[in-house]
């Protein structure tokens, strides 16, 4: 064994030992997970009715959880109307009641609408289920998981469907698209209601089931006359485009340590694919002492928007974003890695717009390995025994389950890497804790607290950069911030709404546990 090695264990074996004598089972335990190797059915698997009924069988009891919480709750005024096309017409009624729409011809699970009346009992305004599809021998197969109610994603892609409750009083002024089918008269139900939900649940289980594939035809039409955002043809689909004022300005703030080469490719990229009225560069030197990356940092700041703010000391990646933040003039902050390649044209104004939106908090994007594989899609929390980047190591243009990846969506948090915020919104949270996660988790930490006032994080796969972090480097996070982690958000890690409870936890790439 290598004295490299040695090293390695014993360091392990030391950290191990802390957390057994602290009493830190769970974090223990979350870090001997991380070694377990993978399990549970892989994504290929939902067409496998044979793969798919045994994984129904492991989830029995499960499933079995969630009827005898239906079954505590209280009853609720529940109707069930299968939908046609547009020929759908609500009706008011005086008492609180919730109807669930289903597209005609799909089978409803008997008894399912207790478990949505219990949810609307609870006080959800939309309910959401897991769906799958019958074959034509009648065999269960293909899957839907669904995350809890995304808004960003509902912009782009009808996800809803084929069936979801809706409380009767947020239907008023309804009025179904003429000769529309049954899915555009659905998504033009969910679109109506977006902006009105309080509150919305979600049921993990496969309460419906598809006679045929749902159709998307007609429903971009509904996007565009229905939405709030402007709509336009993208590969496979629409995009939502929002207005973006022109004085809107994006600070730009780049932590670095010498590495001139890094920092001089970043930057050529940055101004390559940019507007340079849109932005200004705030470098933040952490100390860099190599000739070279003076004469890198000289070059860029003789342009009127580029700055470097000296800024010594201990690396503590949430202090320098706070300083750069200080004074900062730009309607908007980017937060950006030395280490990061900008690919193409239009990037930063669809972080800027999304960022703008009033339900918005952190805006987030797909970043590459420099093999083109994914390296960031979001972050998924509850997985790898902490957190971990969706789907990262698989191709550049994975879909994703359901086709989540080429979609906007909602995520509990995205990567500092590449992160876009308002400043007023930067500054109502007081910009990131420096003094607890100093160099890990401060990321995701921020979006949470973001999320506490009522602006989401986004994820957009419109936006691609390179993000040039070695694959095999390993993860070198401080026990104690992993450990601040856990205990302010912990039940936000075991339960994270927008990761499918019916997905591994020991790995992120979408496959059953």
């Amino acid at each position: 064994m290598t004295r490299k090695r040695t090293s390695l264990v014993a360091t392990r074996a030391l950290r191990a030992g802390q957390l057994l004598v602290s009493g830190e089972w769970k974090e223990l335990t979350a870090r001997l997970v991380r070694k377990v190797r993978s399990k549970g059915d892989p994504p290929a698997a939902q067409d496998d009715p044979k793969a798919y009924a045994r994984w129904l069988r492991r989830q029995k009891s499960r499933f079995a959880k969630e009827w005898k919480r239906a079954d505590a709750a209280g009853a609720e005024d529940v109707r069930i109307v299968f939908v046609r096309g547009g020929a759908f017409a609500p009706e008011p009624k005086q008492s609180p009641s919730a109807t669930l729409f289903v597209r005609a011809g799909d089978e409803v699970e008997p008894g399912a609408e207790r478990l949505f009346a219990a949810a609307f009992a609870r006080g959800a305004d939309v309910v959401t289920c897991d769906h799958d599809e019958r074959d034509a021998g009648g065999r269960l197969a293909r899957p839907r998981f669904l995350p809890a109610w995304s808004p960003a994603r509902l912009l782009e892609d009808p996800y809803l469907l084929p069936a979801f409750l809706v409380r009767d009083t947020l239907l008023a002024g309804f009025s179904p698209p003429i000769g529309a089918s049954a899915e555009a008269t659905l998504y033009a139900i969910a679109l109506h209601v977006r902006d009105r939900v309080r509150r919305a649940e979600h049921i993990a289980v496969p309460l419906v089931h598809a006679h045929g594939p749902l159709s998307r035809a007609g429903c971009m039409d509904v996007a565009r006359e229905s939405g709030p955002a402007e709509i336009v043809e993208a590969s496979g689909g629409w995009r939502a485009r929002f207005p973006l004022p022109k004085a809107a300005r994006a600070s730009v703030l780049i932590p670095f340590r010498d590495q001139p080469e890094l920092l001089d490719r970043c930057l050529d990229s940055v101004f390559a694919h940019t507007d340079p009225r849109r932005f200004d560069v705030r470098l933040l030197d952490n100390g860099s002492l190599e000739p070279r990356t003076a004469a890198i940092v000289g070059k860029w700041t003789q342009r009127a928007n580029v700055s470097v703010l000296p800024l010594p000391g201990p690396f503590n990646f949430a202090a320098l974003n706070n300083r750069g933040a200080g004074d900062a003039t730009g309607s908007h902050l980017l937060l950006l890695n030395n280490d990061t390649e900008v690919l193409h044209d239009d990037w930063l104004e669809p972080l800027m717009e999304l960022a703008a939106q009033k339900d918005v908090g952190a805006v987030g994007c797909k970043l590459l390995y420099p093999d083109r594989t994914l390296q960031h899609a979001g972050v998924w929390l509850g997985v790898a025994g902490l957190a971990a980047h969706a789907y990262a190591g698989l191709g550049e243009d994975h879909a994703g389950h359901g086709g989540e990846l080429r979609v906007l969506r909602n995520l509990s948090a995205v990567t500092g890497a590449c992160l876009m915020i308002e400043r007023r919104k930067w500054r109502a949270v007081s910009g990131m804790n420096e003094k607890k996660y100093k160099v890990a988790f401060n990321d995701l930490d921020l979006c949470l607290r973001l999320e506490q006032h009522g602006w989401r994080t986004v994820y957009t796969p419109h936006v691609t950069l390179v993000h040039h972090e070695s694959k095999s480097r390993g993860a070198r996070v401080d026990m104690r911030e992993e450990r601040a982690f856990l205990t302010a958000y912990e039940d936000r890690v075991a339960h994270d709404p927008y990761v499918s409870p019916s997905f591994s936890r020991l790995v992120a790439d979408g496959r059953w546990r």
